[in-house]
């Protein structure tokens, strides 16, 4: 199930960010709706790993089997 703001939800264009490609806009929702982890390889690559099973808009608190909280962030935010 997608949650979309109502203004995404009325027209699937957003000028203001150059997304005016409906899929575009669809794809860009969802990255900011996916909430995971970085880690880096040995080469120093970053990996981003989705880390909670829900799309939600405001950021997740996960924790560890020891109860720590778990750093995480969006796919749009790892990608920019």
């Amino acid at each position: 199930m997608l949650h979309f703001n109502i203004d995404k939800t009325l027209v699937m264009r957003d000028n203001s960010e150059q997304l005016v490609n409906p899929k575009i806009t669809v794809a860009d929702i969802i990255c900011r709706l996916a909430w995971g982890t970085v880690t880096e390889k040995e080469e120093g690559e970053k990996v981003w790993s989705l880390a909670h099973d829900q799309l939600c808009s405001e950021k997740p608190e996960l924790y560890d089997e020891e109860e720590e909280l778990i750093e995480v962030m969006n796919y749009r935010e790892f990608v920019n």
